[in-house]
């Protein structure tokens, strides 16, 4: 008696995999095979997106930080939730990726660092408001700093940032921040 190993799987109508693998007293693979191949192409998954229209449908976020490092880290962290993630190096980079971005592919968060070299994450955040209001939107913003006194934390909020969170950033705390701040 053998047993029928994992076929293959379906992706937008089209058959994808090997061979079954079945046990000669097991029911003909030839049978098996006609009936799958019949039930695929009478069933082309209408309902499934593209590659190119899921990749539209997945969550985008930016991640603003002049540390390689620390910049590398948030972005593995979101991107491990599913998201594609937006890196900038620069408070000037990241305003040119949100003002330059279709509307639909906008960030659902902003995460930045306020300590930044030219121009810091308050900057930025004043200028992206500034450019939101003009347009009608709204991004959420994360702010990230070395610095976690309570003053800190009230200046970030003050400024306009939905939340604050000090660096080392312990990467759950980070998914729950920004899981908490995109869908409220």
């Amino acid at each position: 008696s053998g047993r029928l190993r994992p076929l293959a799987s379906l992706q937008a109508g089209e058959w994808r995999g090997g061979e079954p693998d079945v046990d000669d007293d097991d029911a003909p693979a030839d049978d098996l095979r006609a009936a799958l191949d019949g039930e695929v192409r009478a069933s082309p998954a209408p309902n499934r997106l593209s590659c190119a229209e899921q990749e539209a449908e997945r969550p985008v976020d930016l991640v603003v930080d002049d540390e390689d490092d620390a910049r590398e880290l948030v972005k593995t962290v979101i991107a491990q939730y599913g998201a594609d993630v937006v890196a900038a190096r620069s408070a000037t980079e990241a305003f040119a990726i949100i003002t330059t971005t279709p509307e639909q592919r906008l960030p659902n968060v902003m995460v930045t660092d306020l300590c930044m070299p030219d121009e810091d994450g308050y900057s930025l955040l004043e200028r992206v408001r500034e450019w939101e209001h003009e347009h009608g939107l709204h991004i959420p913003a994360v702010a990230l700093t070395a610095y976690g006194r309570s003053e800190d934390r009230k200046r970030a909020l003050a400024a306009g940032f939905q939340t604050h969170v000090a660096k080392p950033v312990e990467p759950d705390e980070l998914a729950v921040v920004i899981a908490s701040i995109v869908n409220p």
